[in-house]
């Protein structure tokens, strides 16, 4: 990897072997090659990996992907990651993994049964009227639920629903911050 990181948010300009050029905001540059914004929004990017030659444009930067915001962003992330990483460990450490084992199973064996009710349904195999086939179906979409209902109850013991109430919002911040969008208030830590 190249000068890339100190050149974030320059415009460039890369011209590619097949004669292609590509013009947009530099975001970084990760083991397949280059990502380019090709709109301010960030919305529209593009992974260049191979060419030949790259301009930069200095007068045209998005200061939204400056380094300095990036180190911003790194040091807010650090602090949710301190902030949850002990009550996370200790969730994990608590969850009953035989419950999401059996759900598993549970569930593909429900799945299973509602494709065989409906194929033999479709298929006459079944001597039971078609109409009996919706109560069939109502029944599994009970079991479903319920099913649904024990893994949710699983994280909800071993406390991880208690870490997403309590963190959820903070982490969907980041995640836009992580697309390099301005920085959004977080009313956790206080910063912006």
């Amino acid at each position: 990897m190249n000068n890339h990181l100190t050149n974030r948010g320059v415009w460039v300009r890369i011209n590619r072997y097949k004669g292609e050029t590509v013009e947009g905001w530099l975001i970084g540059e990760i083991p397949q090659g280059l990502l380019i914004a090709l709109d301010k929004d960030l919305k529209d990017l593009r992974l260049v990996s191979e060419y030949y030659s790259i301009s930069y444009n200095h007068e045209n930067k998005l200061s939204t992907l400056s380094i300095e915001n990036a180190t911003e962003v790194r040091d807010e992330l650090q602090a949710i990651s301190e902030a949850i990483s002990v009550p996370m460990k200790n969730a994990i450490s608590r969850t009953k993994f035989d419950k999401l084992h059996q759900f598993c199973h549970h569930s593909a064996e429900l799945s299973w049964q509602i494709r065989q009710g409906e194929h033999e349904a479709f298929q006459g195999i079944d001597s039971e009227p078609r109409g009996e086939l919706m109560g069939f179906l109502l029944a599994q979409v009970d079991r479903s639920t319920a099913l649904h209902r024990e893994v949710y109850e699983t994280f909800e013991d071993c406390g991880l629903t208690a870490i997403l109430d309590e963190f959820g919002r903070d982490l969907h911040v980041y995640q836009l911050n992580l697309q390099f969008r301005p920085m959004i208030w977080n009313s956790r830590l206080g910063k912006r």
